[in-house]
């Protein structure tokens, strides 16, 4: 099989994407992430190129912040590598389908599972009048309107340490929702 044809027996086998470490990777021709020598950095993707100094066959995969290389293998022949690549996908997507299952079956470990005696923590942005407050994985800001609204990409904030906002009581939380109530009504 030839590196050209690797993307069509992807598909017709449905094997795209494949999963590296529980994230989704789309096949990108090797060419067009790796040509005339220099990488082009793209993130969330895999691949297969023919390496001009060496003439090995390289099998990558990207990372999903910076598009870098975040593994490789090098293989001596084009159909040992797309060889490779069928069964690596095969196999990722046995273990995605697993995992998948298992979590569905399992729901969500309980550290992760919000109990009703746990309480809200509160925060202030750094700058501006915003807040937002924090239950187990459930992360809502107050609206122009003074309403919590949920925001699942809030939870960024706190995977990434951000240190754009600091905690508050729930009374400063409270006079927020308030002020933003009252400016509703005017």
């Amino acid at each position: 099989m030839k590196i050209e044809e690797l993307k069509a027996k992807l598909e017709r086998e449905g094997l795209l994407p494949m999963y590296y470490c529980g994230c989704p990777k789309h096949f990108i021709p090797g060419v067009d992430i790796f040509s005339n020598e220099k990488w082009g950095n793209m993130p969330d993707v895999f691949g297969v190129y023919k390496s001009a100094d060496t003439n090995l066959y390289i099998f990558f995969i990207t990372d999903s912040e910076r598009g870098r290389c975040c593994h490789k293998e090098w293989f001596y022949t084009e159909e040992e590598a797309c060889e490779y690549v069928l069964k690596r996908a095969q196999i990722s997507k046995d273990t995605f389908l697993e995992e998948r299952n298992t979590f569905v079956n399992d729901v969500v470990p309980q550290r992760f599972r919000s109990t009703e005696s746990e309480k809200y923590t509160y925060y202030k942005f750094d700058i501006g009048n915003g807040a937002m407050r924090k239950k187990g994985c459930v992360v809502e800001y107050i609206d122009k309107n003074g309403n919590w609204v949920e925001n699942i990409e809030l939870l960024r904030n706190f995977i990434g340490l951000d240190t754009g906002f600091y905690e508050i009581t729930e009374a400063e939380a409270e006079a927020i929702v308030q002020s933003r109530k009252n400016k509703e009504g005017i």
